[in-house]
């Protein structure tokens, strides 16, 4: 069970709902893909590219959730937006094929 907040019409949103993490994951594998074409050679083997590409993606999320506000900006800096970074990281280094797959993957795992 997740963290829940009430929205501005007094309706429960669950912070880590099936659809803002796959919401979250996806904003994570765009930026993860900008990261890896700036870093043409990132191995996954390395923690330090990992760690490099996971906190990059993490503080974007984080400007743009404190930008944007709401549920979604709660969610991402209680949390969700790091473990979106680490997923989206993850796929990007370990997968020369398009992340968006991972993505489609990764439904059946958050249902």
């Amino acid at each position: 069970m997740g963290l829940k907040l009430l929205n501005s019409s007094s309706q429960s949103t669950c912070l880590t709902s099936p659809n803002l993490r796959r919401a979250l994951r996806k904003m994570a594998l765009f930026l993860a893909e900008s990261w890896k074409s700036d870093h043409p050679e990132p191995n996954p083997e390395f923690e330090k590219d990992v760690d490099a590409c996971v906190l990059q993606v993490t503080v974007e999320m984080a400007k743009a959730a404190k930008a944007v506000g709401g549920v979604a900006s709660v969610a991402v800096l209680s949390g969700a937006g790091s473990e979106a970074a680490r997923f989206a990281c993850s796929c990007v280094l370990s997968s020369s094929e398009d992340s968006v797959s991972a993505l489609e993957d990764s439904k059946e795992s958050m249902s």
